[in-house]
């Protein structure tokens, strides 16, 4: 074996020691009292971008999670195609389709939905399933696209007594971390949960096959939201 080889090996499993470690001083507690969540996402495969690590703890802590995508994600016209992988996709974490609900607001970075209704919409199946804690984006929706924000908007403006958490934004250089994301310290974030595992991101991903093209493949990998959430409390 080339020295160049061990020399690599080493590093690797040094990396991945330390990741251990560090990720033992992480804050992983849940809201208190929350046993029930619901997610806010905009298009089907948002779920596993950019929740996963948050989607996993929660089904491993018995948690019963519902899922209201607010579009088909239709943008190139597989809205029936991409509504069935997020069912597929649900059924990976453990929820079941009785608990995943897909609105038909159009899909695109360039479509502005009318908030009223989305805010109903929100707060309507929030209230029928008794949700305790909303998960959604920020002011952001971490990659600028309207229809992220569009999900925090609605449920910032939600009046309920229903704790909501939106996923802090991050810049470009964070964002491209992968594995080394575990590093870099959210001092302004109320809750920061971890998952190192990206094989669970690959293989939840892998659902969404028509979305699974190579440069998501890559992102699977570097993106820092395959293995940290950190959040605020939305107020």
């Amino acid at each position: 074996m080339k020295i160049r080889t061990i020399i690599i090996i080493l590093l690797i499993l040094i990396v991945l020691s330390l990741i251990m470690l560090y990720r033992r001083r992480l804050h992983t507690r849940l809201p208190e009292g929350c046993d029930r969540f619901l997610l806010v996402i905009a298009h089907p495969d948002d779920e596993v971008i950019f929740f996963r690590p948050t989607m996993s703890i929660l089904q491993s802590e018995g948690k019963e999670v519902y899922i209201l995508c607010l579009t088909e994600g239709d943008h190139e016209g597989l809205g029936i195609i991409r509504t069935e992988e997020l069912y597929e996709s649900a059924a990976t974490f453990g929820i079941p389709r009785s608990r995943v609900e897909i609105k038909q607001y159009r899909d695109g970075r360039q479509e502005v939905w009318d908030l009223e209704a989305v805010k109903r919409d929100v707060s309507s199946f929030s209230r029928e399933h008794d949700i305790q804690a909303i998960i959604t984006f920020d002011d952001y929706g971490v990659t600028g696209h309207i229809n992220h924000v569009s999900c925090y908007e609605a449920v910032r403006d939600l009046k309920g007594e229903q704790i909501g958490l939106s996923l802090m934004s991050r810049s470009v250089w964070i964002k491209g971390l992968g594995p080394l994301s575990v590093f870099v310290h959210d001092p302004s974030a109320d809750y920061v949960l971890s998952s190192e595992n990206v094989t669970k991101s690959w293989r939840h991903m892998k659902v969404h096959e028509s979305q699974f093209v190579w440069y998501r493949k890559l992102l699977i990998l570097i993106s820092r939201y395959s293995y940290v959430n950190a959040y605020k409390t939305i107020t």
